[in-house]
């Protein structure tokens, strides 16, 4: 790994009054990316409590890595509209969000402003290098570690939100259902607030009245060896449909299949090399949410995340329509005996019908 992390200074109080208190910077790997031109799709990263912007550093290194050496040449990828992704990252100068719920009001606020900001990178000619014929992008994916999972749901119900800016969401060791500690009655009311909106939206009849319609939210905790945050506080089983999102621990994730503490869920080499592969799974460049729709995102999730054996369904309509279909000609039956293999003979055969 050799980063560089570019402070975008231009993101000043003209756009933000957080400009003095907050910073935004871009993430580029020395040896890959040879410019500071914006050529992939936007996602920025939400440290946690107390967390550090350079957090970013083990997820976006492996993202550049695996893009480099394995997608770059896989014409087929591109073809379906895989592009690199353009890591942002946020200074918080270490706040503690966990303790104060002005702070993780600021925190939602300042980064609603910073993704209006980076979706204009995208139309300014000296920062973008990317294809003239593909959509300019409207919405930013969302990594967030600890409280800045938290922050990232946030940023939603808030009033400078722009709508649709935010379609996925992915969270490590975040406590979704409840504050990690209660010393500021603020952050208690904010929990509240943030959940009640959450569960809201989603106990809409139609995707119309729902807000939330296509944002999708992974919750990953990290089991027994995270002592930071319980992973219970992790689960999103009363706040999101399965349809839209669910949670998972490090140790059932496939390949990965181990527990790990707070901070090693950042940089697990097996675990930050299955988060890069969903991520590119899941990008599209030639829609301008630069993400395949909500039903293919939460397949692609299930995919990389889940062992399959896990009793989450989707609830809604097919995402295709069938392609075989598998009948019996005759319904007469027969007693075997006991003993005797069972087999359908010539008169009795299933028969493959293709669409």
């Amino acid at each position: 790994m050799r980063p560089s992390y570019v402070e975008l200074k231009d993101f000043d109080t003209e756009h933000t009054r957080f400009a003095s208190k907050y910073s935004l910077h871009l993430y580029r790997e020395q040896g890959i990316d040879n410019d500071f031109k914006l050529r992939g799709i936007p996602i920025l990263f939400i440290p946690g409590n107390a967390g550090s912007y350079k957090q970013v550093r083990p997820i976006a290194a492996e993202t550049a890595n695996y893009f480099h050496d394995v997608l770059q040449q896989d014409a087929a990828a591109i073809k379906a509209g895989v592009r690199s992704l353009d890591f942002f990252t946020v200074d918080f100068n270490e706040d503690f969000t966990a303790f104060h719920g002005q702070t993780l009001l600021d925190q939602a606020e300042y980064l609603n402003e910073a993704i209006r900001y980076i979706l204009s990178l995208y139309l300014d000619p000296r920062m973008s290098g990317r294809d003239p014929d593909l959509p300019d992008p409207t919405s930013v994916i969302i990594l967030g570690h600890s409280m800045g999972g938290v922050v990232a749901r946030t940023m939603l119900i808030l009033p400078n939100y722009q709508s649709n800016s935010i379609n996925t969401i992915v969270t490590m060791s975040a406590p979704h259902s409840r504050p990690p500690v209660t010393f500021d009655s603020e952050i208690v009311r904010i929990y509240d607030d943030i959940n009640d909106y959450w569960r809201q939206a989603y106990s809409q009849q139609w995707a119309n009245n729902n807000p939330l319609w296509h944002v999708t939210l992974v919750s990953i905790a990290g089991g027994g060896l995270d002592t930071v945050v319980p992973s219970d506080y992790a689960s999103l089983e009363s706040i999101v449909p399965d349809t839209h999102g669910f949670t998972v621990f490090t140790s059932t994730i496939p390949t990965v299949w181990t527990s790990m503490d707070h901070q090693a869920i950042l940089w697990c080499d097996q675990f930050r090399k299955v988060v890069a592969k969903a991520l590119y799974d899941i990008v599209d460049v030639s829609r301008p949410s630069q993400t395949k729709p909500r039903a293919e995102r939460m397949r692609v999730f299930k995919k990389y995340f889940l062992t399959g054996m896990e009793d989450i369904t989707e609830k809604t309509l097919p995402f295709k329509d069938p392609s075989t279909l598998l009948t019996l000609e005759d319904n007469s039956h027969a007693i075997i005996p006991q003993g005797e293999p069972a087999s359908i003979d010539s008169d009795h055969k299933a028969s493959l019908l293709s669409s």
